[in-house]
Order: structure tokens, then C-alpha cells, then sequence
């Protein structure tokens, strides 16, 4: 697989998260991504979110637990109201009203 670019490495990724295939767009995320550092940030929220999809909550919040000590930032009103992370937030999250 040749992934010259950003936008071709989420291309990808994408079409496999609306095959359901959330673990093989982990993976290639995983593998890939690195090889473009100025996406970073995205590419771990994605991770993340993939991570959460497959069922794999410990390492959903490995990932962004990473991106934030690696001085990410991600507002609280994107992680609770992103539905990827749903399945996260629901087994980790405290009830409080967010605006």
C-alpha cells in the first residue's frame, strides 16, 4: 500500500470506518501515521475513536491519555460529543452538563 500523503492516509482510513472495518483503520493509522507528524493530533483522536469502536476502551484511552502528555489538546465538548467515543464515555465518564 503506497500512501503518499495526509489526505490519502484518512481517505483510506475513512472508507474502511464505513466498512466497519474499525480495526484494519486502526492498524493503518498505526502503521502509517507517523509518517506524517503535522497530522498527529488528528490521526491519534482518530486512532481513539477507532480504538473505541472496536471495543477496545483501555486502549482508546491509551491513546488519547498519549496525545494529551504529548501536549495535545481535545475540548471537552469534542470528546463527549463525538459517537465514536461513545462506548469510552459511557464507561468512563461522569454525568455533568457540558456546554
Amino acid at each position: 500500500m503506497n500512501i503518499s500523503s495526509p489526505d490519502q492516509l484518512f481517505d483510506r482510513a475513512f472508507r474502511l470506518y464505513r466498512e466497519k472495518k474499525y480495526a484494519e483503520a486502526l492498524d493503518l493509522l498505526t502503521r502509517e501515521g507517523a509518517r506524517f507528524p503535522g497530522r498527529d493530533p488528528r490521526i491519534q483522536f482518530w486512532r481513539a475513536c477507532l480504538a473505541s469502536r472496536a471495543g477496545e476502551t483501555q486502549q482508546a484511552l491509551s491513546i488519547l491519555q498519549a496525545a494529551v502528555d504529548a501536549g495535545y489538546w481535545y475540548s471537552v465538548h469534542q470528546l463527549r460529543r463525538d459517537d465514536d467515543l461513545e462506548p469510552l464515555c459511557a464507561a468512563t465518564c461522569v454525568d455533568t452538563d457540558v456546554d
